[in-house]
């Protein structure tokens, strides 16, 4: 992979070959204390039920 350009250290363009047929991109979340606490609550919450 090279990278064409990069935003703060980020990468935000990048050239390179594909050898997988399935590519993802996701962007990142910019989430607010508040949010990260309740992200982490729900995901416990769920991990929890499934080992009953």
């Amino acid at each position: 992979m090279e990278v064409l350009e990069e935003d703060e250290g980020r990468p935000i363009a990048v050239r390179g070959k594909l050898e997988e047929r399935q590519v993802s991109m996701k962007r990142l979340r910019q989430m607010t204390e508040e949010q990260r606490q309740l992200a982490a609550e729900r995901l416990h919450n769920a991990r929890n039920s499934k080992k009953l």
